[in-house]
Parts: C-alpha cells; structure tokens; sequence
C-alpha cells in the first residue's frame, strides 16, 4: 500500500465519519473532519504531481 492509497483510505474513514456527526446531530466535529479532509487532499495532489 503506497502512500496515496493510505490517504485515499482515511479520507474515506473520515468521510463515513462525518455522515455519522450528521445522522446523530453531534456536529461540534464536522469541522475538524472537513479540516482534515482538505489537508489530505492537498496532500494527495502533490502525490499525484510528482
């Protein structure tokens, strides 16, 4: 597993983990989640750009 397909993976962890926030209305980490998101995914364009 190269470093692409890890970050790939935890960006679908934290995006099964977010719908969870959302179904139970416990919101106060929707933020971070998204936060990290994004920098996962700015990290995986510079994986894809090398």
């Amino acid at each position: 597993m190269n470093q692409k397909e890890i970050l790939e993976k935890q960006i679908e962890i934290l995006l099964s983990a977010q719908e969870k926030c959302l179904e139970t209305r416990s919101c106060e980490n929707v933020v971070p989640i998204a936060k990290t998101i994004v920098e996962i995914t700015i990290l995986l364009e510079r994986y894809s750009d090398s």
